[in-house]
């Protein structure tokens, strides 16, 4: 399926027609540098949609953390989970992905903005079994620990056996990042965040339509041929550490940025 989606984007860039991919870009590298390859050819504009830059609750987060209001990233732990009856229900196709593509992805994106900072090294483990029980080839959940260039230690969770009466019928999605004079903490699924510096506070965060918001940004950037705010640079970027990820489940092992190529 995704390989079909590159396909498609490159012929569409070589078509010269502005392109807006669906997270992840592609599932390899060598993939990604195929449609980046394609849009600097033509010139045309190309985007990834990571939709979760668009939250105006990891919006207030990232502002807290860029503003130095409560200092230097330290660690921080990113949960992602869908629930096993939505996976039973919705990826019958679930063999040619998994919770590291089709949700780490997001998150990995998430905390690179949030933090503004790439991660060096990453170290991952798996767990199988429960899905597969069900007919369903594909990896229950995956965890991995990545040290970013600042320092900071960041702890990522994907899962798709989340328990099917949980509070939300779709997933669970959890940001907690603590720095040096405080922290963020948000509860996705409800919209809410609390910055905790010389004080605990609670901001009134407005709901907004975040799968759209990126759409909208895309057609703006098209009319008035301005930057893309998630590139084609941004979508390798998250590719490559995925790929790292799985290397380092498979091979046991910590995995340096540098070798994904």
């Amino acid at each position: 399926m995704l390989q079909v989606k590159t396909e498609y984007a490159v012929a569409a860039l070589n078509a010269g027609k502005h392109v807006i991919l669906e997270k992840p870009m592609a599932m390899s590298s060598e993939n990604c540098k195929k449609i980046i390859s394609a849009r600097d050819s033509k010139g045309k504009k190309l985007m990834v949609n990571y939709h979760n830059r668009w939250s105006p609750a990891f919006l207030a987060g990232r502002d807290a953390i860029m503003s130095g209001k409560i200092g230097k990233p330290v660690s921080g732990n990113i949960v992602l989970s869908d629930t096993i009856s939505w996976i039973e229900e919705n990826m019958r196709w679930a063999d040619r992905t998994g919770p590291e593509w089709f949700l780490m992805s997001h998150i990995a994106d998430l905390a690179f903005g949030m933090l503004a900072e790439k991660p060096v090294e990453i170290y991952a483990m798996t767990r199988e079994g429960l899905l597969k029980s069900k007919g369903l080839e594909t990896r229950d959940l995956v965890k991995a620990v990545m040290r970013m260039e600042g320092g900071a230690v960041v702890h990522f969770e994907t899962s798709w056996v989340l328990a099917r009466n949980w509070r939300n019928p779709v997933n669970d999605m959890r940001v907690s990042v603590q720095c040096e004079k405080g922290r963020v903490d948000i509860t996705a699924d409800f919209e809410n965040i609390t910055i905790t510096s010389d004080a605990y506070e609670t901001p009134l965060i407005l709901l907004d339509q975040t799968e759209a918001e990126p759409i909208k940004k895309f057609i703006s950037c098209v009319i008035d041929d301005g930057p893309v705010p998630v590139s084609g640079e941004d979508g390798l970027l998250t590719t490559r550490v995925i790929e790292a990820v799985v290397k380092s489940y498979k091979e046991n092992r910590v995995v340096l940025l540098d070798e994904i190529k």
